[in-house]
């Protein structure tokens, strides 16, 4: 089955939107219960044929993106995605289900996706924070990195240097991974701890971290991973090895919403201010 079909103008360029269930893994591919993805290409409207010039390439390559709805202003195109997998147990089912990612403009680069989180999140920050190597208290937190140029590891929602949601690269492997085998509230444990993307030359990544959330930007938008978390009150802290204050920025981000029954305004006038 095909949920959630949509499609959208990339810089001149057909992209259709869908997400299937019932597609096998592949090894570093389509590892969640459902994927969510995308195929280029050009749409004869008046036969209704689509051609396709591109493989189905997932969206996201993290735990839990899924539903992604388009949208434009007519200059950009923009998505949205769920965060939270059908048929999935989270450990806060009884209080809310799943929520929206941050708005992603999108832009066509080498025949797929760049996806970066648009630049109007920026006004989303409060203050920034002295680089340590251990910060307590993270959430809400935009991490921004440029010029990696060697492995690193960070812990989000860590016990001091221990646990964790765990974001690393290697740079001999050339290979980036994230694992949440080591925080206390395990999700989806059939379908494995940790997603892996092969043979990329990190450069830069921005993340966001908020209360059950963590959204990835690598490369300026070449890979995207989001993923779901259920921290304790003993997860809070921050740790990070293998970068300095020289290529590393972190910012406290303030609310997206002003109050129960605005966060949908809020999110467009982000967009496009009044």
């Amino acid at each position: 089955m095909w949920e959630c079909p949509d499609i959208l103008k990339v810089d001149g360029k057909d992209v259709l939107l869908f997400s299937p269930q019932g597609m096998k893994a592949c090894g570093d591919f389509f590892n969640n219960i459902y994927q969510n993805g995308y195929i280029i290409g050009r749409l004869d409207i008046e036969n209704k044929i689509f051609y396709p010039e591109s493989e189905f390439i997932e969206l996201d390559r993290g735990f839990d993106f899924y539903a992604a709805q388009s949208f434009s202003n007519t200059e950009k195109s923009y998505l949205i995605g769920w965060i939270g997998l059908p048929d999935t147990i989270y450990p806060n089912d009884k209080e809310f289900s799943g929520n929206l990612s941050l708005v992603r403009e999108l832009k066509i680069k080498y025949n797929k996706l760049f996806i970066n989180p648009v630049k109007n999140i920026d006004d989303l920050r409060l203050e920034k924070i002295e680089f340590n190597e251990i910060l307590k208290n993270i959430e809400p937190l935009e991490i921004s990195l440029d010029n990696i140029e060697n492995s690193l590891q960070i812990k989000v929602y860590s016990q001091e240097k221990n646990g964790g949601f765990i974001i690393s690269y290697d740079k001999n492997k050339k290979e980036f991974k994230i694992d949440r085998s080591k925080l206390e509230n395990k999700i989806s444990q059939d379908f494995g701890f940790e997603r892996k993307i092969s043979n990329v030359d990190l450069k830069s990544m921005k993340i966001y971290v908020d209360k059950s959330t963590i959204e990835i930007f690598i490369n300026q938008g070449e890979y995207a991973l989001t993923s779901k978390v259920f921290p304790k009150n003993n997860e809070k802290d921050l740790y990070i090895e293998g970068l300095s204050k020289e290529n590393t920025q972190i910012y406290t981000l303030k609310k997206s919403y002003i109050d129960n029954f605005s966060p949908i305004f809020y999110t467009f006038n982000l967009l496009f201010p009044l």
